[in-house]
């Protein structure tokens, strides 16, 4: 029996590690900023009382520690991380040891990382002050516009945190930044392509080459992006679809996508092409249905062209679109995007 509770001992530790590293942060921005190791205020450090650790360890903590000394020993001295790892060891901890869990953690850090466990305490006590601060006080403010509101919370961070602040939410800020020159971009002159040159530019600028060719959800947002801008939409409007299919395949490839992928946004381009033409025969003949059918012969016959034209599953969608006030083919299509 002995030898049994052992064995399920070990399988509950190593789930409890594989948990672990699944729930491990993955970042797809570059490099993080590199910053001096624990570089919170001196106040902060000074006044943190870290938890003495247990007189008897929990197997389980031990793991837990090893796996984390082992994945972010040589990230850990940096604030952005530092947020990153505490906020996971956190979550677990707080799962498998629901009233004790601040004991549990302290005991993690002292294991994993004995030299810098009072100053990752520290910076626990700012990001839990941080939180409380946005849950009882910034949620109930109000803010003259989105500038005030902003300059608010960055206040706040850079009280709690200092410079590490810049750090902590680089990512933020680098999107902020982003989001500004797009909205500049989308204002300036020039044709499309002209844009879309200047867009790629400025993505691998912000983001740098892993935003460009993995054809998954971060690349097809930063396409989304500039497609969606007002002055290109404007522009690919008034072009054939001939020359919108050339520009988006340009742009495309631009973005670092290969051929494959780009034929298939191609075949897309001409789905959403064609089911908008249908689109719009819909919305005709249902515009006369409406001005000449009344109660139950109506709603019969527009179930009938629903079906005619989209399908009967797809039809479906359509009806309960509109019994909630949704009509998608009166709002403009987005060329290359819907």
């Amino acid at each position: 029996m002995r030898a049994v509770a052992v064995v399920a001992a070990v399988l509950i530790v190593a789930a409890l590690i594989l948990a672990w590293r699944l729930m491990a942060p993955a970042p797809i921005a570059p490099a993080p900023v590199e910053s001096s190791a624990t570089s919170m205020p001196a106040t902060s450090a000074a006044n943190s009382v870290l938890p003495a650790p247990a007189t008897g360890i929990d197997p389980r903590l031990q793991q837990i520690a090893d796996a984390v000394r082992t994945k972010y020993a040589d990230r850990i001295h940096q604030p952005d991380w530092q947020i990153k790892v505490l906020s996971h060891l956190m979550n677990l901890l707080q799962q498998l040891y629901p009233e004790t869990w601040r004991d549990a953690l302290a005991t993690v850090l002292q294991l994993a990382f004995p030299e810098q466990a009072v100053a990752l305490w520290a910076r626990l006590e700012q990001w839990l002050a941080y939180e409380r601060w946005l849950e009882e006080v910034f949620s109930v403010m109000a803010f003259a516009d989105a500038d005030q509101r902003q300059q608010t919370l960055w206040d706040k961070r850079r009280a709690l945190f200092g410079d590490d602040a810049e750090v902590i939410w680089a990512a933020e800020l680098k999107q902020r930044a982003f989001d500004d020159n797009l909205a500049q971009l989308d204002k300036q002159s020039g044709d499309v392509t002209t844009k879309a040159d200047a867009y790629v530019a400025l993505v691998r600028d912000t983001f740098g080459d892993t935003a460009f060719g993995n054809q998954g959800r971060l690349t097809t947002q930063l396409m989304g992006q500039f497609v969606k801008l007002e002055s290109v939409q404007a522009q690919l409007r008034e072009m054939p679809p001939a020359q919108q299919d050339q520009v988006l395949t340009e742009f495309r490839r631009d973005m670092g996508l290969d051929d494959e992928a780009v034929e298939r946004w191609s075949e897309l381009d001409q789905e959403r092409r064609e089911h908008r033409s249908i689109g719009s025969e819909y919305m005709a003949r249902r515009d006369a249905l409406i001005n000449t059918l009344e109660g139950e012969a109506q709603q019969d016959a527009l179930w009938q062209l629903q079906v005619e034209l989209f399908g009967e599953d797809e039809a479906r969608f359509l009806r309960n679109e509109e019994q909630s006030g949704v009509y998608r083919f009166e709002q403009q299509q987005v060329i290359g995007f819907d």
